[in-house]
Parts: C-alpha cells; sequence; structure tokens
C-alpha cells in the first residue's frame, strides 16, 4: 500500500494506492514554513481514509512546498514516519512532484501557478535548473499570492473602477484598515492574498483586470526567458489552480512573449499515479 501526496500552502492532495483501487482525499496545506509539519499529524489522524490505514502503508512519496530546504524536508519526513510507522518515506519538493507529474520521463519547463508559484527545468529524473523561491514576500509571481496583493492593493489606493469597487466592497465588506489588519494578522498572509482570487476570476473579462492578470503572467513567463535556454521555451507545462483558472490568459500572455505553453493541469496527481505505479 502507498501513498503519493502533493501538498501546496493551501491545500494537500492525498491518493492512497491499494492494489489497483485509488482513493483520493484533500486537506489543508502542510508548508513547513507555516507549521506544516506539526500540523501534517493532526491533519492524517482526522481523516479516516488516512488513519485507518496507518500502520498498513509501506511507502510514502510527498510532494510538498517549503521542501527545498534540508530542515525542512527532515522534519517533514520525521513527521510522516510517525504518521506511518512502517513506511519508506521519501520527501521531495513540490516542483519535483510538478515535474514528474507532468512530464513523467520527459524533458521540459514545470511550473506550479497555485498560491505560489516555481518554476524548474526537467530532465525526465530530476530538476536541474530553476528560477530563485523567494517565497510570498519577495516572489511568488503570477501566483495567487501575487494577483490578490495587486487587486488589494489596487482596492486600497482607490485605482478599482467605480463598478469593481463596488463589486468588491459587495464581496468583501469591511473598513479598509480592517483588511489591513487582517493580512497583517493573519497566520497564513499569502493563503490570505489569494483568497481573492475568485473574485479575479469571476471578474476577469474586465478591461482593468484583463490587463493585470497579462502584467502578472508576464512578470512569471519573463522570468524563464531569463533563466532557461531559448530551444527549451517551446516546452513548458504548468499546473496549479491559478495556471487552471486563467489558462487561456497564460497561454495569449505566453505566445506574446514567444512561449510555448503546451500542457496546463490543475493538479499533478494524475501524471504522478503514473510516475509511481506504471504497471498498474
Amino acid at each position: 500500500m502507498e501513498i503519493i501526496a502533493d501538498s501546496g500552502s493551501t491545500n494537500t492532495q492525498w491518493c492512497l494506492i491499494d492494489g489497483n483501487n485509488y482513493h483520493q482525499i484533500r486537506t489543508r496545506g502542510l508548508n513547513p514554513f507555516f507549521n506544516g509539519a506539526s500540523l501534517l499529524e493532526k491533519e492524517v489522524s482526522k481523516q479516516p481514509l488516512l488513519r485507518d490505514h496507518q500502520q498498513k502503508v509501506n511507502r510514502v512519496y510527498y510532494y510538498g512546498a517549503g521542501c527545498g530546504n534540508e530542515k525542512n524536508a527532515k522534519a517533514m519526513a520525521s513527521a510522516l514516519k510517525t504518521s506511518f510507522p512502517k513506511a519508506e518515506v521519501y520527501v521531495e519538493t513540490d516542483l519535483l512532484g510538478a515535474a514528474r507529474g507532468l512530464f513523467i520521463k520527459d524533458k521540459g519547463i514545470a511550473c506550479i501557478l497555485g498560491t505560489g508559484s516555481h518554476s524548474g527545468l526537467y530532465n525526465g529524473k530530476t530538476i536541474i535548473r530553476c528560477t530563485p523561491s523567494l517565497g510570498y514576500l519577495l516572489g511568488d509571481e503570477g501566483s495567487g499570492n501575487h494577483l490578490g496583493k495587486m487587486l488589494l492593493k489596487a482596492y486600497l489606493n482607490h485605482e478599482l473602477p467605480k463598478e469593481l469597487a463596488k463589486k468588491f466592497r459587495e464581496k468583501y465588506p469591511g473598513s479598509s484598515d480592517s483588511q489591513i489588519y487582517e493580512l497583517y494578522n493573519h497566520p497564513f498572509p499569502n493563503r490570505y492574498l489569494a483568497g481573492f482570487t475568485p473574485f479575479i476570476h469571476e471578474n476577469q473579462e474586465h478591461p482593468f483586470l484583463n490587463q493585470q492578470l497579462t502584467k502578472a503572467f508576464s512578470s512569471f513567463l519573463n522570468l524563464l526567458k531569463k533563466h532557461y535556454p531559448q530551444e527549451m521555451l517551446k516546452s513548458i507545462r504548468l499546473t496549479g489552480s491559478v495556471a487552471s483558472s486563467f489558462s487561456e490568459i497564460v497561454k495569449a500572455t505566453a505566445n506574446e512573449l514567444g512561449i510555448q505553453v503546451t500542457h496546463i493541469d490543475a493538479s499533478p496527481m494524475e501524471g504522478l499515479i503514473y510516475y509511481h505505479t506504471p504497471g498498474k
């Protein structure tokens, strides 16, 4: 019995593989930069699908945000070993999970556009080069965190067109001071900001937001042009909720920049299942 887990800052997708049977659930995100390791055991204990098989799982493949840091990876591995004591535990970055899920054993540039963002050059086995992972304060271009930040800043600076500002107030009632307080006192500020993406999605046809989306995705895609060989810019695949929700704008923006996006998936899980169980 095996478990594959793909964890971002907002949610974790688990797949329990029992012979030819696959069972999937979602729990909250477990980024170790935000106490993810200490939360993992609690999340497992709350989910019957995971809890009832703790002694039966013999392998766990965990791909997680924040696991590029050696200390964080060890903390997650320890928590997983506690939860699944009889299992061999493998902890890798969410970026490697995205690459394996998107490309299996082909080569290309794998990108994540979800609550956060990242990209890496995959050689069919591992990530051999990646853009700097600067986190929600300094990086995350094109992510839900980035989009939410742009929207909230425009609203608070009275830059939103009147009709959008009215819709925003109706959907998110409260004073500007209360929104600023919530942002700076929220335990997961990146999730708070990413929480504004549904509003952006609902109103993406508005010229102002369409322009903002193009600007945000351009900032992400231009990083690819700076960091990767020109010939690899024709083999780019993306995963993540933001990439999936705004796929048409992402592809159009990429085309304008001379970049070819060949595939977008909301989640890499289907590919990861195939990667780890190719004979099933």
